[in-house]
């Protein structure tokens, strides 16, 4: 061939996106992969017959969610609305583990047989919700029945006790730290935790904050509701639970905080910090 009639040619590569029509249909193509995303996972939940984990407003109660549904206003179940939020809580479907490979906002894409090899992957809230069976979160009682708990009235004394760490702003301490909240009910075997208690109590959530500066952070906490305790003696428990994030992040410093409120009316506020466990103790007469 003949060299000299070679031609270097510059080639300038154009920016796909300089055009706006360009940019319009890729802005549209990353929102229908969210919407289908969210139809992915509505399906998922859907199949496996899963209670709604946000908080909604029914027949004028404000900010409700499924357990609280199932403990203290089972009526809204004949809702048609309420029974597709919360087909567990309302006994619309059984309650079982899910098959499919679900997502967690803690731990990502799970499945329920990963769970089963670690019982602390039942304190995500994501997994309680996905493995109720493995988790025992089911709304039944220890022999398979529908349990059927009652709203509070006059003349009851509904208790409740709500740990939880500081809300992460710019001025919070960097670590991991896991606290824990049991129940323990004079007269009973059964310890109120990780689900529901058949002597009348819930127990939800897991009281973790992590705060780092490249890995991300949040804050949860848990949650405690006797449905009454009239004439009972109640022990609450908070301790540590050690995770390996702690070797990683560093312990949080700053101490979780229980609040116990009696009728919605808070009584007293304790914080534990430090090894040692924290124990308080709330009696109730035919009085509340």
């Amino acid at each position: 061939y003949n060299s000299s009639k070679l031609q270097m040619k510059r080639v300038t590569m154009k920016n796909p996106f300089q055009h706006a029509s360009t940019r319009i249909l890729f802005s549209l193509a990353i929102i229908i992969c969210v919407i289908n995303w969210q139809k992915v996972v509505a399906e998922i939940e859907n199949d496996c017959c899963v209670d709604t984990k946000d908080n909604f407003n029914a027949n004028g109660i404000k900010n409700v969610n499924c357990q609280e549904v199932w403990s203290m206003y089972p009526d809204l179940c004949d809702r048609d609305k309420i029974k597709k939020l919360c087909p567990v809580a309302c006994d619309v479907c059984e309650c079982k583990d899910c098959s499919q490979r679900f997502y967690s906002d803690i731990k990502g894409r799970f499945t329920c047989r990963k769970a089963a090899k670690k019982k602390k992957h039942c304190n995500d809230a994501d997994v309680k919700r996905y493995c109720p069976e493995l988790c025992g979160t089911c709304p039944r009682s220890s022999n398979g029945v529908t349990a059927s708990p009652t709203s509070s009235g006059p003349g009851s004394c509904e208790i409740e006790g709500k740990l939880s760490f500081p809300i992460i702003d710019d001025n919070t301490a960097l670590g991991f730290r896991n606290d824990r909240l049991v129940v323990r009910k004079s007269g009973e075997v059964q310890d109120c935790e990780d689900g529901i208690a058949s002597w009348g109590c819930i127990h939800t959530g897991n009281a973790v904050i992590k705060n780092t500066r490249n890995n991300g952070s949040y804050s949860e906490g848990e949650d405690i509701h006797i449905i009454d305790g009239i004439g009972s003696t109640f022990s609450f428990l908070v301790s540590h639970e050690y995770e390996s994030e702690e070797d990683t992040y560093g312990i949080f410093p700053d101490p979780s905080e229980l609040k116990i409120l009696i009728n919605g009316n808070r009584v007293k506020t304790y914080n534990r910090n430090g090894p040692d466990s924290l124990l308080a103790t709330v009696s109730c007469t035919s009085n509340c």
